[in-house]
């Protein structure tokens, strides 16, 4: 049943006031957990047929307002191929790429378009920009270079897009190049294998629900206001929390519940940092082995280390990082229920 008007904006509220106490730490963030979760090793390669149309038409659309608010052409150059690269990467990939080229061009045009090299593509971002000298065009890689941005003004980025299109670009094995002259304007080509057509269309991808209605979560966190808009959020999303600040109150917490009748526990979602020296990491072993099970774990943190983040997948818990995205966590929560295995 859809929800009323009522609780749609009770979730909106929470939503917001979650992102807030949680902190918003902003691009620079999530940027640098991008770079560290590629150079952990963690980020998965899902490799299939993609066909070149539809990524194509998607970014042609997703850069048309930046396109007219900067005054600058933008044309694309459509292609029926197919290449052989993860979806989700290698748009990020042509992301960041272009969202470098607009940047940088403050007349003329910006264009994508591909150029078929025997069994590989080169996909193609042009501009007409400032261009970059020779002996800057390495450096450009490395993170937080950002050229013709003397005064750091937050408004042109980070500088990490480049960065992130570099270990991205290494990690699907797709080699990257760039040649540009200063005044005049660069390209950026990504060489990527073509690939057959599916016979037939895959299917398209169920949504993810919720985590489906009634999941029983444990909640570990030792802000008492964090901990009250984490719970109040996900009985909005009609799930029942045992919630307190510490494991070892909350597995009393779910005893207190079970003698008031069933009360399965599905999921544990803890901070990182307890109070008392404990992590989310030793909460998540604590409550497993009250429940005798390893029951599906959420950890979050504003750790981007690739250390926090390789501990995390070793203990099989997945990591969140603040500021946390509620449709993120959603998502998070749905996944955590396909997969479960005995201790």
């Amino acid at each position: 049943a859809e929800r009323g008007p009522v609780e749609g904006r009770q979730a909106r509220d929470i939503a917001a006031r979650l992102r807030a106490m949680l902190g918003n730490l902003g691009d620079l963030l999530n940027g640098l957990l991008d770079i560290s979760r590629l150079d952990a090793g963690v980020v998965p390669v899902a490799r299939e047929p993609i066909p070149l149309h539809k990524l194509f038409a998607d970014l042609q659309e997703e850069f048309a307002g930046t396109a007219i608010e900067r005054n600058l052409g933008w044309r694309v150059r459509a292609s029926r191929l197919w290449v052989d690269s993860d979806p989700l990467l290698l748009k990020r990939v042509l992301d960041n790429l272009l969202s470098n080229a607009f940047r940088y061009t403050r007349s003329g045009r910006v264009l994508l378009g591909c150029r078929r090299r025997g069994r590989e593509l080169e996909i193609q971002v042009i501009d007409s920009g400032v261009g970059i000298h020779a002996s800057q065009q390495e450096v450009i890689f490395d993170e937080f270079v950002q050229l013709h941005n003397a005064e750091r003004d937050r408004k042109q980025g980070l500088g990490l897009g480049l960065a992130i299109v570099r270990h991205t670009a290494r990690l699907l094995g797709h080699p990257l190049r760039l040649t540009s002259l200063p005044g005049r304007g660069t390209c950026f080509s990504l060489r990527v294998p073509l690939a057959e057509p599916p016979l037939q269309a895959p299917p398209l991808p169920v949504a993810a629900s919720q985590g489906g209605p009634g999941l029983g979560i444990m909640v570990v966190e030792d802000e008492p206001d964090v901990l009250h808009a984490l719970c109040s959020l996900l009985e909005v999303w009609g799930h029942r929390v045992y919630p307190r600040r510490s494991a070892q109150l909350a597995c009393q917490r779910h005893i207190e519940a079970s003698r008031n009748g069933p009360a399965p526990v599905d999921l544990v979602l803890s901070d990182y940092r307890l109070g008392d020296g404990q992590t989310g990491a030793d909460a998540v072993r604590r409550i497993r082995s009250y429940l005798s099970r390893k029951v599906p774990a959420l950890i979050i943190t504003g750790d981007t280390s690739p250390e926090r983040i390789r501990e995390a997948a070793a203990s099989g818990s997945q990591l969140l990082h603040k500021p946390l995205d509620t449709d993120q966590l959603r998502a998070a929560i749905a996944v955590s229920q396909e997969v479960t295995s005995p201790v």
